[in-house]
């Protein structure tokens, strides 16, 4: 019998690596009218596997069997439908060639998008479903995000989340057969698929979870992204510039941590500890997606981490170079959370009554915590401390990070330590 840890780590990685690509398998063969009907199935397996591996062992092939039991499952449901016949075959010829590998197959590849996770991808980013349903629903779909964080990927409620996936899969499943996917369709998509990418590298790189950061989730989430990069038929500007911002950040994920186990904001991270091969990649990617010609917010977003990269120390950051590029994102991409950052900027570009003007014009973020976290800087570099401390307070009120809450309680704590 395996140790209860050794069970739940064996789940918790096939979960995070392989279940999008069993999802994928699964609707392919079933078809996008069957997308629920595949994530019944590989729920029930992983189920199954909580309850079985801690007495029998983890198998060897944890996703073929995890397919197995699946392909069971949904060979029981399809027994009362009149489309069984014609599905059985296939679910059976698909177990029976993932049972012989050691790890998932891609199966029959398409002529443009090679691998199945990437086909449903562009497949989940049809214009004809809502714009603000793709995302979602490939992230619930695939990613096997829940609604929760989705919300807080999207700064929206769990009902409203639900109602997207909802419309989401509805139209996926009005589509028909997953059809080949030719090159009009990717350069329509991408864009969409590159949002989805970008919110699965956020997702891990600060979870909302109670781990806080998952390293695993922001190198899937490269993976999936370079496996774009690498094809001629899918490869494009943007993608490298998505890939240059996953580079640079997944650098400095040594430092994000203490040897505490706490979150270590930018400004105090010991920049020798970030990684330099990651960084020499980023730059490489930077070079290859040619911002002089093609300038999507990701390449701006990828310049700014370039401005902090670059800087030896904190009191070396260019503020202005960063003012300049948040300026130019406010043009592309109009938020207040980037008006939120042009504010920081500010702040520390041209002084803490600067930042807080800029701040105090944003009327949008009132139950953002990061707002008041930012005020709560600004303010106890005034020496308005009673106020710093209001502010800070607020923030950790309305964190739904328990990682980012015990940081924000500690540099509110530290201030109150302060004589006088």
């Amino acid at each position: 019998m395996e140790s209860s840890v050794d069970v739940n780590e064996a789940l918790h990685r096939v979960f995070r690596h392989e279940y999008g690509r069993l999802v994928s398998h699964l609707t392919r063969v079933l078809g996008p009218a069957q997308v629920d009907l595949a994530e019944d199935a590989l729920q029930e397996a992983l189920c199954r596997a909580s309850v079985l591996w801690p007495m029998k062992g983890v198998p060897d092939r944890p996703s073929a069997w995890l397919l197995a039991v699946a392909r069971n499952h949904a060979l029981d449901s399809l027994r009362r439908r009149a489309t069984f016949r014609r599905k059985e075959a296939e679910l059976i010829d698909l177990t029976e060639a993932l049972s012989a590998t050691s790890a998932v197959d891609p199966g029959v590849l398409g002529a443009v998008v090679q691998d199945d996770q990437l086909r449903m991808m562009f497949a989940c980013c049809d214009p004809a479903i809502p714009a603000d349903a793709q995302v979602a629903v490939l992230l619930k779909v695939l990613c096997g995000f829940s609604a929760a964080e989705i919300a807080q990927a999207f700064l929206s409620s769990v009902a409203a989340v639900e109602k997207r996936i909802a419309r989401g899969k509805h139209a996926l499943a009005a589509s028909g057969a997953l059809a080949e996917i030719g090159p009009a369709e990717v350069e329509a998509r991408r864009p969409g698929v590159c949002q989805a990418l970008y919110l699965l590298f956020n997702e891990g790189y600060m979870s909302g979870r109670s781990d806080g950061i998952r390293d695993e989730v922001c190198f899937e989430a490269m993976r999936l992204t370079a496996m774009l990069g690498e094809r001629p038929a899918t490869d494009h500007p943007m993608v490298r510039a998505l890939l240059a911002l996953m580079c640079f950040h997944s650098a400095r994920l040594p430092a994000r941590r203490d040897d505490q186990g706490h979150l270590v904001l930018l400004l105090d991270q010991d920049r020798a500890t970030w990684d330099r091969d990651l960084i020499a990649q980023g730059f490489a990617h930077l070079q290859a997606s040619q911002p002089e010609q093609h300038l999507s917010p990701f390449h701006v977003e990828a310049l700014l981490s370039a401005q902090h990269i670059l800087a030896p120390r904190p009191e070396d950051t260019d503020w202005a170079a960063l003012e300049a590029l948040y300026r130019k994102l406010l043009e592309m991409k109009p938020s207040p959370v980037v008006r939120l950052n042009l504010a920081v900027v500010i702040g520390k570009g041209h002084g803490p009554e600067a930042g807080l003007q800029a701040l105090d014009a944003i009327r949008d973020l009132e139950s953002y915590a990061y707002l008041h976290a930012a005020r709560g800087e600004l303010l106890a570099e005034l020496g308005r401390v009673d106020e710093a401390r209001a502010a800070w307070t607020r923030a950790i009120a309305l964190c739904a990070n328990p990682v980012e809450a015990a940081c924000l309680t500690r540099r509110r704590d530290r201030l109150r330590r302060r004589p006088g």
